[in-house]
C-alpha cells in the first residue's frame, strides 16, 4: 500500500526517553479512540498507530518539508486489554535523514525481544518527494464508477468478515470501485480523533479500508501486514 496524505503539524508528546529509545503508553484509557479498532472480537493495537508514534519519536515538528515513511513490516499484533501497554521504539540513525524505527512491547506481556513493528522514516533534507502523483477528478471517478457502496452497507460487511470496526474507526463515508481502483470520501467527523498526532491513525485506517473493497467478496478478515510508503505532506509543503 502507498498513500499520500496532508495534515497538521502535531502537538508534543509525554514519553519516556532512555537514550535512542523512548517508550509510550498505549491503551484504551490513554488513548479512547483505540476502543474501536476491533478484531475477531479483540481490540487490536492498529498498524496506522506506530507510524504516528514513529513520527512523534524522531521529532515531527522539526522538519517542516516532506516526509516519507517506507518499508512498515507489522510482525506481530498487539492485543489491548484494560491495562495500558509499554510500546519502546528504537531509533537507528541511517544514511542521512533516514532513521530506522523498531518498535517492541516491554513489560510482563512482552514476547522478548521480537519486534511488533519496524519501519524507516525520511524527513525531507533532501528535498520533497515530487508533486504528488496524478488522480482523476473525484466526481469524474465517481460519475462514471462500475459500483458504489453507502458507509453503513461497507462497514457492516467488514464486521461480518471480522474487521469490527466501532464508530471513531468508520472513516469513510462513500466508497466507489471500478476494476483496480477505488476512490473513497473521508468522513468530516475524522478531524476531531486522535488529533494529537501528525499522522492520525484514524485516517491511515481509513485510507486501509478503502482497499478492502477487492476483498469484500471474499468474506476473509483483513490482517494488514505492510504498508510500502506514506508521503507526509505539511501545508504548503
Amino acid at each position: 500500500m502507498s498513500a499520500e496524505i496532508e495534515c497538521p503539524a502535531a502537538r508534543p508528546a509525554d514519553v519516556a526517553s532512555s537514550g535512542g529509545t523512548q517508550t509510550f503508553l498505549v491503551g484504551r484509557g490513554s488513548m479512547p479512540f483505540l476502543a474501536d479498532h476491533g478484531f475477531q472480537g479483540m481490540t487490536v493495537l492498529p498498524g496506522a498507530l506506530y507510524l504516528g508514534l514513529a513520527l512523534r519519536a524522531v521529532g515531527d515538528a522539526r522538519s517542516p518539508g516532506v516526509i516519507t515513511i517506507t518499508g512498515a513490516r507489522f510482525h506481530q499484533p498487539v492485543i489491548l486489554a484494560e491495562k495500558e501497554i509499554a510500546l519502546a521504539v528504537e531509533c537507528t540513525p541511517l544514511d542521512s535523514p533516514r532513521t530506522r524505527c523498531v518498535f517492541r512491547e516491554r513489560g510482563e506481556r512482552s514476547a522478548g525481544d521480537a519486534p511488533c513493528a519496524t519501519l524507516e522514516i525520511e524527513c525531507g533534507a533532501r528535498g520533497d518527494a515530487g508533486p504528488p502523483p496524478a488522480t482523476p477528478a473525484p466526481d469524474v471517478f465517481t460519475e462514471h464508477a462500475e459500483s458504489a457502496i453507502e458507509a453503513t452497507a461497507f462497514y457492516r460487511r467488514l464486521r461480518e468478515n471480522g474487521n469490527e470496526y466501532g464508530p471513531r474507526f468508520q472513516g469513510l463515508s462513500q466508497l466507489w470501485r471500478s476494476h483496480d481502483v477505488a476512490w473513497a470520501r473521508l468522513s468530516p467527523a475524522l478531524r476531531d480523533e486522535a488529533r494529537d498526532f501528525s499522522l492520525p491513525p484514524v485516517v491511515v485506517d481509513a485510507a486501509i479500508h478503502a482497499l478492502m473493497l477487492f476483498g469484500l467478496e471474499v468474506g476473509r478478515t483483513l490482517v494488514l501486514r505492510s504498508i510500502d510508503t506514506v508521503v507526509f505532506r505539511p501545508p504548503g509543503a
